[in-house]
C-alpha cells in the first residue's frame, strides 16, 4: 500500500481556486476565500502565487526553527541547516502545482487582491527574534556558498515555476468573475 500525499490546500475565490503555499501569505489568503475540501473535484481553473524560491526557503527555515523552539526550549536560536527539506515551510512549491495552473509572481499579490476585489490583510509581521535569526541564516549562506549553490539546485523546479509566471493583468477576466 502506498501513501498518497494530501492534495494541495486551496480556496475558492471569484471563479477560480487559489492554491495555498506555506510562506506565501498563506494565512492571509486562506481567509480571503472559501475553503475547498481536499477531496473536492478540480472543477475550476487554478491560480498560484509563486514566491522567489530562495526567499521562501529562508523564511521557511526560520519558521521551522521557531516551531522547533516552541516544542523544545521556547527560545529561537539559529542552527545551521544540514539538508533542504524540514517541513511544509521548506518543501518546494512545485509539488502542489497542477500542469494547467496559472502562475503569478508573489510580488503581484496586491494586484491579485485588487483584481479579485478583496482587501488583503497582513496578519503576520516578522517578530524581532525571527528577524535576527533570518539575518544569521542569510549571513551563514553567504559564507557557505557550496550549500547555497546546492540549495538553489534543489529548488530548480521552483525556479522553473518562477520563470513561467505571468502578470496578474494578463490573466483572463473570466477568472475574476
Amino acid at each position: 500500500m502506498s501513501l498518497q500525499p494530501y492534495p494541495p490546500e486551496r480556496v475558492a475565490i471569484c471563479s477560480h481556486h487559489l492554491i495555498i503555499h506555506a510562506k506565501v501569505a498563506s494565512t492571509s489568503l486562506r481567509g480571503c476565500g472559501e475553503p475547498v475540501a481536499f477531496n473536492a473535484p478540480w472543477d475550476r481553473p487554478t491560480i498560484a502565487l509563486i514566491r522567489d524560491p530562495l526567499q521562501r526557503w529562508v523564511s521557511g527555515y526560520v519558521m521551522y526553527l521557531a516551531d522547533l523552539a516552541r516544542h523544545q526550549t521556547g527560545y529561537v536560536t539559529f542552527l545551521p541547516p544540514h539538508h533542504f527539506v524540514y517541513d511544509v515551510h521548506t518543501v518546494q512549491q512545485a509539488y502542489k502545482i497542477r500542469r494547467d495552473t496559472h502562475l503569478i509572481p508573489f510580488e503581484e499579490i496586491q494586484m491579485y487582491a485588487d483584481r479579485c476585489g478583496f482587501t488583503l490583510p497582513h496578519l503576520h509581521s516578522t517578530p524581532d527574534l525571527l528577524k535576527s535569526c533570518k539575518a544569521e541564516l542569510i549571513e551563514w549562506l553567504k559564507v557557505n556558498p557550496h550549500f547555497k549553490h546546492q540549495l538553489k539546485q534543489h529548488l530548480r523546479l521552483d525556479y522553473q515555476l518562477r520563470d513561467k509566471c505571468v502578470s496578474v493583468q494578463s490573466l483572463p477576466d473570466s477568472l475574476f468573475l
